[in-house]
């Protein structure tokens, strides 16, 4: 992976140039006001969601403000727009016109706003002005821009973005991985997701700042990679990250609700936990994500399969993880 280093912002960019000149800056105190638009983007089950959830806390911690504006397609395609609207002659364009348009006006919305705040802001984008382009040919990408009056691309690409981060989807490299049930609005095969994906980078092409992530290293390693890309552009020192990984085991004979007769009062969890460990340690954290892999049974009389069953919303300490699946052998897991 390699990226240039340019000495200014774009010309015509609606952010100001960035920091990463100044590698002894230690938080976003010593930026001023400055606010950094930062593009990601990539193709399906990339790892788009999580590395928004890391880069925003890690941003967070080190003073700076940090906004991040939602994908515009996604808000279509859950509020009622359907893909057969796009069947309709010369719908393509109009869609992604209107997309484009919609996804302009939100990261000028929360720039206005980031700009107001007189804090030092990072403006996270769930993809940007450019990704349209891989999911149309060239003639209607040529229409779509003179409708935005441009005469060509690189306005809306190298004009307003300080960086570019293409997470490369799982699909390529990591294809055990590949799921779409964290995002109901895609439905895009394994080969479609490569094709996409391939598309969403050259796209993007001819930003000085255009990182792309691949799969070479486990799934942590990618988001330390995007961490420490970010962390160079803003001017923070690199911070490594160590993860701890847990074994979880089911327990299918105890029942939170179902306590021993004589039970002290108290979190029920806890002394669940603790009759159900014996004499194990018992630990209590937060997690930020969950995954288990387990398995399926496969069809009847083959083989089984495994899946991969991603857990999405938070955990608050002391409270049950249930992992939901239609499966009828499915255990709850419980850390």
């Amino acid at each position: 992976m390699a990226a240039l280093e340019p000495s200014t912002a774009p010309v015509g960019s609606r952010t100001p140039p960035s920091p990463s000149r100044n590698r002894n800056s230690q938080s976003g105190d010593d930026h001023g006001n400055e606010v950094f638009k930062i593009v990601l983007t990539g193709g399906p089950c990339a790892g788009k969601t999580t590395a928004l959830a890391r880069l925003s806390a890690f941003l967070n911690e080190r003073g700076f403000r940090v906004f991040t504006v939602p994908e515009a397609a996604t808000m279509l395609f859950t509020n009622g727009v359907r893909f057969q609207d796009l069947d309709a002659p010369g719908a393509p364009v109009v869609f992604q016109h209107s997309l484009m348009r919609m996804q302009m006006e939100l990261e000028d919305s929360f720039a206005r706003i980031a700009a107001g705040t007189g804090y030092a802001s990072v403006i996270l984008c769930d993809r940007g002005a450019c990704d349209g382009k891989a999911y149309v040919d060239q003639e209607k990408w040529d229409q779509i821009l003179a409708l935005q009056h441009l005469e060509s691309e690189v306005p809306i690409r190298e004009g307003r973005y300080n960086a570019v981060f293409h997470l490369v989807t799982a699909a390529n490299g990591a294809e055990k991985f590949y799921t779409l049930a964290n995002n109901e609005a895609r439905s895009e095969s394994p080969e479609m997701a490569r094709e996409v994906d391939i598309k969403s980078q050259q796209a993007w092409i001819g930003h000085p700042r255009h990182y792309v992530f691949d799969n070479s290293t486990d799934f942590e390693g990618k988001m330390q990679r995007v961490v420490d890309s970010m962390a160079k552009i803003v001017g923070l020192p690199l911070v490594q990250r160590t993860p701890t990984k847990f074994v979880l085991r089911p327990f299918t004979d105890l029942s939170l609700d179902e306590q021993p007769a004589g039970t002290p009062r108290g979190d029920p969890l806890e002394t669940w936990l603790e009759t159900a460990l014996g004499e194990e340690p018992l630990m209590v954290f937060d997690v930020e994500k969950i995954y288990v892999l387990l398995n399926s049974g496969g069809t009847e009389g083959g083989p089984p399969t495994n899946k991969l069953v991603k857990r999405l919303s938070g955990m608050g300490e002391g409270r049950e993880s249930q992992f939901h699946a239609s499966n009828p052998r499915f255990h709850h897991y419980y850390l």
